[in-house]
């Protein structure tokens, strides 16, 4: 999370100091490419992409450790949370 705000406030810099667009947030390839750039959309991209994973990296780990003590059915929900996420950014990706 720390990481994330860190983007974000450099992303906010960018922005106040250069001006720029910041309407729209970019995929992770967009967001890496426009940070390189100095940009402050990409900037604020990657904190928006990283707040977004740091609650997918807990399900995850939540799998790992239900799936390690053999709890199969709370593994299994986990697994249905990460595969909506997925979903989801398939969709968005489409469309």
């Amino acid at each position: 999370m720390y990481i994330s705000f860190a983007l974000l406030l450099i992303g906010v810099a960018i922005y106040l100091v250069f001006g720029g667009e910041v309407g729209s947030v970019l995929g992770p390839a967009e967001a890496i490419q426009s940070a390189l750039n100095m940009e402050a959309e990409g900037w604020m991209s990657l904190g928006i992409i990283c707040l977004i994973a740091t609650p997918l990296a807990g399900v995850f780990a939540a799998l790992v450790v239900f799936a390690r003590a053999k709890e199969f059915r709370f593994a299994a929900v986990s697994l249905m949370v990460i595969g909506v996420v997925a979903l989801a950014i398939l969709v968005k990706m489409i469309a």
